[in-house]
């Protein structure tokens, strides 16, 4: 990613983590008020969360699959990083040949 762009990346990222944590928590809200209903029972209350436990934990092993499988490593242009250039200037002896 182009410097010039790094803020509009976090901006982004920031977007996306905020609307993904306001969404998981109505996900989970909503599976665990329709399994617990009307009741107050602290017992039902905790056989109900086990449905959205399960869902998260699924949703984490997609999420993990997901990135697994788009993230890949990229060659570094290192002359893009000020790298020094691997090119021996005129000269230059070289060790070894």
């Amino acid at each position: 990613m182009p410097a010039s762009q790094a803020g509009v990346a976090s901006a982004v990222a920031a977007t996306a983590r905020q609307f993904g944590s306001a969404l998981g928590v109505a996900i989970l809200g909503g599976l665990l008020t329709t399994r617990l209903g009307p009741s107050t029972d602290p017992h039902l209350l905790s056989n109900a969360t086990h449905l959205p436990w399960a869902f998260l934990c699924l949703d984490g092993l997609a999420v993990a699959a997901v990135a697994l499988v788009t993230t890949r490593r990229r060659p570094r242009d290192d002359q893009e990083h000020g790298a020094p250039s691997a090119t021996p200037l005129p000269g230059t002896r070289i060790a070894g040949r």
